[in-house]
């Protein structure tokens, strides 16, 4: 596949072999459009991807070797991420990023439009801080969501907001010292476990680490495989996570693990 320059945030970049290069030091959510051949099949597909200074992030639909003709590439700036700007998410209300993560891939994945491997950058958790339902209501919470679900907020909002933080600098100074996040990821399975086996679990998940892959779970609690069902079963295991929270293999990385019955 032949280099192609495009022009984004009017920086000229170049695409080969499906990766971005020199990228802007801000983080972009990208929505591209291709259109182009593989394996004799067109295609117009549409999807996100992120550019940022330390990774060249690879668009999917161009890993194709030289089975894949682009006959042509388009590039639209959806949003330029900028910690401390003000957005709207998933959440209804107004929030300020705090901080970006890694949104890394724990597993191989295939589908019909796009496909990861295990290890790969697939996109960015925003840490937004909440300050304002929409009804401009003070309201304070720490949450994660997927950067590609933000939107700026209008100029007059962000006046808006601006105008009411001046106004109550005790309320300014308690939401800069709001940080921690208040959700987490749950991972759940279901277990048919007998007497003896369920007193196993718990002793083994007494003797977890701080942190703890799911390998390290099964390897201290010896669940043999039966035990794994699909639902209903009689118990429930909850694993808590950050999912920016990864070993250097990139296994995801739990901090608490609970079992619940199921009656």
């Amino acid at each position: 596949m032949t280099n192609q320059q495009i022009i984004i945030d009017n920086k000229e970049r170049t695409v080969s072999s499906a990766k971005i290069k020199n990228a802007a030091p801000d983080i972009f959510a990208v929505r591209t459009h291709l259109f182009g051949q593989f394996d004799d099949i067109g295609f117009d597909k549409e999807h996100f991807i992120f550019l940022d200074d330390k990774h060249c992030l690879r668009t999917k639909l161009l890993e194709h070797g030289n089975n894949a003709r682009i006959d042509h590439l388009e590039f639209k700036i959806v949003e330029k991420l900028t910690i401390g700007n003000w957005y709207t998410q998933y959440s209804a209300g107004y929030w300020q990023l705090i901080d970006l993560k890694p949104k890394i891939a724990f597993d191989n994945y295939t589908g019909e439009e796009l496909s990861w491997k295990k290890g790969d950058l697939i996109g960015y958790w925003a840490i937004m801080r909440k300050a304002f339902t929409p009804k401009m209501k003070k309201q304070i919470r720490v949450e994660f969501t997927d950067a590609a679900s933000l939107k700026s907020v209008t100029d007059e909002t962000e006046t808006q907001i601006q105008a009411e933080l001046n106004d109550d600098p005790d309320f300014l100074s308690r939401l800069n010292n709001s940080c921690e996040v208040s959700d987490m990821m749950v991972t759940n399975a279901w277990l048919s476990l007998a007497i003896g086996e369920k007193e196993r679990l718990l002793t083994g998940i007494g003797l977890l680490p701080d942190r703890f892959t799911k390998e390290q779970l099964l390897s201290v609690t010896l669940l043999p495989d039966h035990c794994f069902v699909k639902p209903p079963a009689n118990y429930l295991l909850n694993l808590f996570s950050y999912p920016w929270e990864f070993t250097d293999s990139f296994n995801q990385l739990f901090f608490k693990a609970e079992l619940i019955e199921v009656k």
